[in-house]
């Protein structure tokens, strides 16, 4: 029995972890083709999983992927105090500190660890 509670905590937690990717994938502003470029799935996949219709597999490429999406959301979201119009003025500004704007940079693997590091000393700096 313990295989059948580990494959229902394992659906469990690619649940939570789809809904907080749509969520964060939302505030950030992605579109379905844009969550899809970001994840690597199709544009329907994506589009589903911006409906909370399509769960990630906690453990795959796409849920590390994931992950990195939330941090920035969340990151970015205590940077301009939960402000959604301050945070998508942000994302599609030309950020010094990147020379572009920040939502080209979620769109690369690079770009969101650039993005994770600025926002971690950002909100270091703060406290």
């Amino acid at each position: 029995m313990p295989a059948v509670s580990t494959r229902q905590d394992d659906r469990r937690r690619g649940e939570t972890l789809s809904k907080a990717t749509s969520r964060a994938a939302r505030g950030l502003g992605l579109t379905a083709p844009m969550l899809a470029k970001v994840l690597g799935v199709d544009e329907n996949s994506a589009l589903l999983l911006l409906e909370e219709g399509f769960s990630l597999k906690e453990r795959s490429h796409e849920g590390f992927i994931a992950r990195d999406l939330i941090r920035i959301f969340v990151g970015l979201d205590q940077l301009v105090g939960h402000d959604e119009s301050f945070r998508l003025s942000w994302l599609t500004s030309t950020n010094k500190a990147f020379d572009e704007h920040p939502l080209n940079l979620i769109q690369t693997s690079d770009g969101r660890s650039r993005m994770i590091e600025y926002l971690d000393r950002m909100r270091q700096s703060e406290t």
